[in-house]
């Protein structure tokens, strides 16, 4: 008689990791192989993305309007790299894609000095002025929207900014680009110049003192200089003083204003200054009129006395 065989057992089969099977493994073999951002190495830390603004737009075409989105992106490594571009699709999520694409490839160094600006800068774009000026640490970022998403991207963490001119972000973003790129540090103006940059601040203050002993000088051959009293010197001032003009302290209570001990207009009458000041009597402005013979649209004198008639027969 025969017995049926009872087949051995068979080792478990290993997850697959080619796209097919478990959707977990699916979606790291994806993750795994995925391909890195351009300018972003796989060591480096992760960039600093800003959406700056999200504008909709619409094109007239022969058929109707075309809709689509205009993104501003900023990309930095906040370690002085830092990028800007604008992303347009016809959906939101296209257009940032393409705009951070096209803002990592555009990155660029900008100067910073322990946390901040070397110096004042000015940046300009159309009717816009971005002014940023270095600030001391711990101060962080006094910006707008627009700016501060640029500066944070940077890395700076103080400095103060003004937006002057025109608001728009567009314009606020170019000036605030413009303003960094043109940052130099003390080293590359010597170089530039061909000394270090010891001799370029020594040069500095040898032409302050140049100046102060100039002044001193012709001063000195003016007769200034000469040790004058209070009293002449007070009389000096007085003869400087251009006409018309006094001192504070010798102005009248209608010149100065008539104010209350805390420094407020006087309210214990019920009545403003300006308003005592509107009601004096103002002079007479008008020219006087030339003497001579009194023309014909002069006023009559009085008529001489009448003499009673006598009564008829």
């Amino acid at each position: 008689m025969n017995t049926p065989q009872t087949p051995a057992p068979q080792a478990p089969r290993p997850p697959r990791t080619d796209g097919r099977g478990d959707g977990r493994q699916r979606s790291d073999s994806r993750r795994r192989f995925q391909r890195p951002q351009p300018g972003h190495a796989p060591g480096e830390p992760a960039l600093i993305e800003r959406v700056v603004q999200i504008n909709h737009v619409a094109k007239v075409v022969k058929g109707g309007r075309r809709f689509g989105f205009s993104t501003i992106v900023v990309v930095g490594d906040g370690n002085g790299k830092v990028g800007v571009s604008i992303g347009k699709a016809k959906e939101v999520p296209e257009s940032i894609t393409k705009g951070r694409s096209h803002a990592t490839k555009t990155m660029t160094k900008i100067k910073i000095v322990e946390g901040t600006i070397p110096h004042e800068i000015v940046g300009r774009c159309g009717a816009t002025r971005v002014l940023l000026r270095p600030a001391v640490p711990g101060t962080g970022i006094i910006a707008g929207k627009s700016v501060r998403a640029i500066l944070e991207a940077a890395g700076i963490r103080d400095v103060l900014s003004k937006t002057i001119g025109s608001s728009n972000a567009v314009n606020a973003v170019k000036a605030v680009m413009d303003g960094l790129l043109r940052l130099r540090l003390p080293e590359d103006v010597a170089e530039m110049r061909g000394k270090t940059v010891g001799e370029m601040f020594i040069a500095k203050r040898v032409r302050r003192l140049t100046k102060f002993e100039d002044e001193m000088g012709e001063r000195m051959e003016g007769g200034e200089a000469e040790q004058l009293s209070p009293e002449a010197a007070q009389a000096r001032r007085r003869e400087q003083r251009p006409s018309g003009s006094m001192p504070p302290r010798h102005r009248t209570e209608s010149q100065q204003g008539r104010t209350h001990d805390r420094g407020g207009p006087d309210r214990s009458r019920g009545r403003r200054p300006d308003r005592d000041r509107d009601r004096r009597p103002r002079p007479d402005r008008r020219p006087p009129r030339p003497a001579g013979p009194p023309s014909s649209s002069a006023e009559p004198g009085p008529l001489p006395p009448q003499t009673p008639s006598e009564p008829s027969a």
